[in-house]
């Protein structure tokens, strides 16, 4: 069945926030969220509501249900001119001592009561308002299964979602932790997404049934690039041929699609290096103290047709660098702005990964305290993010220029380029 998209519009107005409530809630358990949950992703859509008919009433609210794979996702379209986005920052505060505070009080609430955020903006101030609840999954129970043996004649093929579950249930089970992204470690999710369209996924099997090996990797429609994870052997000893069989079969898959270039940020040590170049490395101190370089790798499918970018003068030469050495044909723009001249406060997005203690912050809007709110968001994370603290700027908006200087200032180095890995391409810093 195709994911379905459930959809309602309805005027800002009280007396219709039951129904806004129960649409969201009541579609996020249909879509696959759990009870507890779908009331959370109710609760958000009363707050948004109900700020809604306080400040813009009568206004016609555009909202749509629909399953991302592993999560709900909920989108309010609107117009509002001055819609406070930064009660959505991770440091956000309000004042309860006059009006606005209290009414900003719900859309706070509402921001917790989620995963994570995004926000698209259009003329006549439009905005799409998108919230993400995700669905709780069962970590891969610990166990010490068998491993198969090596095989001499294996075939590739795509998995059925039970078989999916018990690769990742494996794969969780051979590879130590820090190699086991999350995906993996709630097989549930895996299956899932399979299930779904939201990932693609092929199996070694050998001529006796045995799952000796997998890859997993994501395409968005409209996207230049792919990411892969794997792939994994399941067997007693290395295996290069089962490898490589299953990265052409990624490879093969993919040369179908408009695709440009693979990336693969979660390398283990199973990785055919040699198919891919060297992009980068990014720092990550270990839960035992240790510092370590996660190296990120990309293989160019096809040739490069070049594209601009945006930047500034103190980014110019780390780019220049890159692009001469990935032999990347990329025109560097520069804005010529040294400050925004937003109204608003800026706002940023958090995305912690408890199991590694990192965190890596992402812009989502411009604002007139960048400075201030990026310092405010460092301080915060400090106490979770002892495995690192990373900055990720998408080159092909040129309004996430205005970070560059805020971010440089405030400690963050630059450390690789993902070729087309956003909008455009994105640097990643390190703090």
């Amino acid at each position: 069945m195709k994911n379905p998209i459930i959809r309602l519009d309805v005027p800002a107005s009280p007396e219709f926030f039951p129904v806004a409530r129960a649409m969201t809630e009541k579609s996020s358990t249909a879509l696959g969220l759990g009870q507890k949950e779908s009331m959370r992703v109710g609760m958000a859509t009363e707050e948004i509501f109900m700020y809604l008919c306080r400040t813009s009433p009568g206004q016609e609210l555009s909202i749509r249900s629909s399953w991302g794979g592993s999560c709900v996702n909920i989108e309010f379209g609107f117009s509002a001119r001055h819609f406070p986005l930064h009660s959505f920052n991770l440091t956000s505060r309000v004042d309860i001592s006059d009006e606005q505070g209290l009414d900003e009080v719900g859309l706070l609430i509402a921001s917790r009561m989620v995963d994570r955020f995004s926000v698209e903006t259009g003329g006549d101030d439009k905005i799409t308002l998108i919230l993400t609840k995700e669905k709780n999954y069962e970590k891969a129970k610990a166990d010490s299964r068998e491993r198969p043996k090596p095989s001499d004649s294996f075939t590739v093929r795509t998995p059925e979602p039970e078989e999916a579950f018990f690769l990742a249930e494996s794969v969780a089970a051979v590879y130590p932790p820090e190699e086991v992204p999350r995906v993996f470690a709630h097989p549930g999710m895996l299956a899932d997404m399979l299930r779904h369209g939201q990932s693609c996924a092929l199996i070694a099997v050998s001529q006796g049934g045995e799952i000796l090996g997998g890859i997993e990797w994501e395409w968005t429609a409209g996207a230049k690039t792919a990411q892969c994870l794997g792939p994994y052997i399941l067997t007693e000893e290395a295996d290069s041929a089962l490898c490589e069989g299953l990265l052409n079969g990624c490879l093969e898959s993919l040369a179908k699609l408009p695709v440009l270039g693979l990336l693969n940020r979660r390398p283990n040590h199973d990785l055919p290096v040699h198919y891919f170049e060297l992009i980068g490395e990014l720092p990550i101190t270990g839960l035992d103290g240790a510092l370590r370089s996660i190296p990120h790798y990309f293989r160019q499918m096809h040739e490069d047709p070049g594209s601009s970018v945006w930047a500034d003068e103190r980014l110019e030469p780390f780019l220049k660098e890159e692009y001469g050495l990935l032999a990347l044909p990329r025109k560097i723009l520069k804005s010529g702005l040294t400050e925004s001249h937003a109204a608003q406060p800026s706002v940023l997005f958090a995305k912690i990964d408890r199991s590694r203690k990192t965190a890596t912050l992402w812009p989502v809007s411009r604002g007139k305290d960048v400075r201030e709110n990026l310092a405010a968001h460092i301080a915060a994370l400090g106490p979770e993010s002892t495995g690192g603290v990373y900055f990720s700027l998408d080159l092909g908006r040129p309004w996430q220029a205005e970070w560059i200087s805020p971010v440089m200032d405030a400690g963050f180095v630059p450390r690789l380029v993902m070729p087309y890995a956003g909008h455009g391409d994105i640097v990643l810093f390190s703090l």
